[in-house]
């Protein structure tokens, strides 16, 4: 292990408020740019804020990627680390964290509307395995799937996961530092595609991110430098007109660093608030996987029966966001409950 890691290791591990506030932002403007997709499509909304939201939603999911990184890198930096602990911990946080709850929500809807309504009569059965792992949205785009929820998303940050421990193995060995030179050839290897653009909701289009979230995470909780050197990396990218990808994925950086420090002013603010923003970034998840469904089957249908001006669409998104949250909790609750009462029946 390097020296500059084994000094970073003993740093105590602590809640930095800076990263909830990352993943709240994340999933808020996600939220907003698919109200706003759908509500248009329908000629339901007011105005037209696709064109600046679609390199502010490219960001979002770029800065959810870096934090999928840092907190990793962040949680794992100060614990020892080995193949056995690697099964127990976190192959098993992983699953806990991911699977229980997008079951929670896939397998009702997959019910009523592919066993009882009969959709996707011609997708092959086998396809559903794809669901049960969560990489149907991914894979959505190549074959027809059963996909539901969780989008294409889901299953890039998967496959990150997955690759993440033999990142990590190298890292440990060679220092953050390894991280960050990975994510620069991983990223200028994306940036000579013909269309850098097209890799955006790709695995490969994601991993510089990731290489740079973990790189991030190591630097935790000190982020000055990288900020800095985003910002001006962005700026002489934006300056010589380079290429879409060049330039927001560079941004996504500084956005991540930007926010991050702004979720830290928290720790002045008293218990209070740290407690209301975590309780929220716990909650992300579950609102990421029900918010869509949301929209199309209880919002939109609401809206399309009434004239719909800006004090009604905005109510619309704010109901959304509110009941995301309110039932990513209640769904939270249930499936914790229901692994509890499994794991008391498993031991006795």
């Amino acid at each position: 292990m390097s020296r500059e890691f084994r000094r970073l290791a003993m740093k105590e591990f602590k809640h930095l408020p800076g990263l909830d506030l990352i993943r709240v932002f994340g999933i808020l403007v996600v939220v907003f740019y698919h109200y706003q997709v759908e509500t248009a499509v329908r000629g339901l909304c007011p105005a037209d804020f696709l064109p600046a939201m679609e390199p502010l939603v490219q960001v979002a999911v770029y800065t959810m990627t870096l934090l999928s990184g840092s907190c990793l890198c962040w949680q794992e930096k100060s614990r020892s680390w080995s193949m056995k602990k690697y099964r127990k911990r976190y192959l098993w946080g992983r699953f806990l964290a991911i699977y229980p709850l997008f079951w929670l929500c896939f397998f009702p809807i997959f019910i009523y509307s592919d066993i009882i309504c009969g959709n996707n009569e011609g997708v092959a059965p086998w396809k559903l395995l794809l669901s049960i792992v969560g990489v149907d949205g991914y894979f959505q785009s190549f074959t027809p799937t059963f996909y539901k929820i969780g989008e294409w998303y889901l299953g890039c940050i998967l496959f990150l996961y997955a690759v993440f421990p033999v990142l990590w193995r190298m890292i440990r060995r060679r220092g953050v530092v390894f991280a960050a030179v990975g994510a620069l050839f991983a990223w200028l290897a994306c940036c000579f595609v013909e269309n850098p653009g097209q890799l955006y909701p790709t695995l490969i289009g994601q991993l510089p991110l990731f290489f740079m979230g973990i790189f991030l995470g190591g630097c935790l909780p000190s982020l000055w430098i990288p900020g800095i050197l985003a910002g001006m990396t962005t700026l002489v990218l934006y300056g010589l007109g380079c290429p879409e990808y060049w330039i927001v994925t560079a941004a996504s950086v500084g956005v991540f660093v930007m926010v991050f420090y702004l979720g830290q002013l928290l720790l002045f603010c008293g218990p209070f608030l740290q407690k209301a923003l975590h309780w929220l970034s716990r909650r992300c998840f579950g609102v990421f996987l029900v918010h869509h469904l949301a929209i199309t089957l209880v919002i939109v249908p609401v809206l399309v029966n009434h004239r719909v001006t800006p004090l009604y669409w905005v109510s619309g998104l704010l109901l959304l966001t509110v009941g995301s949250f309110v039932i990513s909790f209640l769904l939270d609750g249930l499936s914790r409950s229901i692994i509890k009462f499994l794991a008391e029946r498993v031991v006795t």
